[in-house]
């Protein structure tokens, strides 16, 4: 999570030097949103696969906990590209976590994790 957040971090100052505020603001709105992505997804991934669940219950609790996710996903994009935020900006914001992933299955790859 360190590395999904200097990631964001450097494309947004990066932007921020060639484009102005603006650019800043939606890197950082694009990177909250992935990493919140993350985190429901992560969360909800734990209840299904926990131990001693009803393995019918956690796959409907699953599937409904997907769809909400990507339906609040879709208005929360929604949102922010209608209040004015730059849609390419956001989704260089929402793509500095899948480079921080990336980065980190390099290292996991060379046993440096």
């Amino acid at each position: 999570m360190v590395k999904g957040i200097l990631a964001t971090a450097f494309f947004a100052v990066a932007a921020g030097a060639l484009y102005g505020k603006e650019a800043v603001v939606a890197v950082l709105a694009g990177g909250l949103v992935a990493s919140a992505n993350f985190r429901l997804s992560s969360g909800i991934l734990r209840q299904i696969v926990a131990p001693g669940v009803n393995p019918s219950l956690g796959k409907a609790v699953g599937i409904f906990s997907f769809l909400f996710r990507y339906l609040l996903l879709g208005v929360v994009l929604l949102v922010a590209i209608r209040g004015g935020i730059s849609p390419v900006f956001f989704i260089i914001g929402l793509s500095t976590l899948v480079v921080a992933v990336f980065a980190s299955a390099g290292e996991l790859k060379r046993g440096e994790a």
